[in-house]
């Protein structure tokens, strides 16, 4: 296996849409596994979220409107990329991941050029029948796309600065955004070397309630289709 890749060439971008309870805590945790660089992308919060993000030694950039997660994650990558990072690993700010596995992402990234966390290759977590079903409905409509994968949905991953040019061409904003991640670069045409590894999730009130509801994640399967 090659060398994992250095954490000073690395960024690890937040999207945040109202997450003043958890962000602060969220990103302490990423700090202690050693990194160096956080950026948080707020993406219109109407919360104190930016005010909690500015008592760490994290970089924030806030959109004055809500534009989706997807929209985040690209402007978080347009940042990086400016300021010469090599690798990018993106995370939830709502406390549902564990930090640590941001180090087995990277373990991996030497050997590849795209690393996706699984909830799903995990069988010890607890994760409630209507994200299962949701995400094993994406996963399908993926599969009949071409690609195949255990978590269309999954928010936390790892890429480096190639993969984050194409990510920059998708079109979507909202949560569709990570499917159109996938299709874009895991197409045999795209020729990058992609991974999937097991990682921890844990869901609690607060995490639930930040989430898509029924209404929206149907309606982001229904955009998937089209993306």
């Amino acid at each position: 296996m090659s060398p994992a890749p250095e954490i000073k060439k690395t960024l690890v971008i937040i999207p945040v849409y109202n997450e003043a309870p958890k962000i602060e805590l969220v990103i302490q945790n990423i700090f202690l596994q050693g990194f160096s660089h956080v950026l948080v992308v707020d993406d219109g919060s109407q919360d104190n979220s930016v005010d909690q993000v500015k008592r760490t030694n994290a970089s924030v950039i806030k959109h004055e409107k809500n534009h989706g997660v997807g929209a985040a994650i690209k402007t978080g990558i347009e940042w990086g990329l400016d300021r010469d990072f090599e690798y990018f690993l993106t995370i939830d700010g709502d406390d549902q991941h564990n930090p640590e596995d941001l180090i087995h992402i990277m373990d991996h990234m030497g050997e590849y050029d795209h690393v996706l966390g699984s909830r799903f290759l995990k069988t010890d977590n607890k994760i409630p029948y209507h994200r299962n079903l949701g995400n094993q409905i994406a996963n399908t409509i993926v599969l009949f796309r071409g690609v195949r994968t255990t978590d269309s949905q999954s928010g936390i991953c790892g890429f480096n600065r190639k993969v984050g040019t194409q990510v920059l061409k998708t079109k979507s904003r909202g949560f569709e955004f990570w499917t159109e991640f996938l299709l874009r670069i895991r197409r045999k045409q795209s020729h990058f070397l992609c991974s999937e590894i097991p990682v921890s999730v844990q869901y609690t009130k607060y995490s639930l309630k930040k989430g898509q509801g029924i209404w929206q994640g149907s309606w982001t399967l229904l955009k998937v289709f089209f993306v």
